[in-house]
């Protein structure tokens, strides 16, 4: 699977996996909400999931104001990994 450029963490780290899960969960929401103009009150189950879509934009939109502490975690966790990595003396 290709990395695309809107999942990319805003800090070079490669893609980052809150960008993802959260791009995945729109385009399903929009696929489930895609109602066809012909089906009887397409309009009105437009209506009602339109405010749901813009939620979630707004959501996606926000994201990378909690990508500051993101560099940090991560430094973290490798220090971490690196004092498992290391056997035992």
């Amino acid at each position: 699977m290709e990395s695309s450029g809107e999942n990319s963490c805003v800090y070079g780290l490669g893609e980052c996996p809150v960008m993802v899960i959260m791009g995945d969960k729109m385009k399903q929401m929009e696929q489930r909400g895609k109602v066809l103009p012909q089906d009887p009150g397409a309009a009105a189950v437009s209506q009602m999931i339109q405010p749901l879509l813009q939620m979630n934009a707004n959501i996606y939109a926000m994201l990378p104001s909690f990508c500051p502490n993101c560099p940090k975690r991560i430094v973290a966790i490798e220090k971490e990994l690196n004092l498992l990595r290391k056997p035992a003396k």
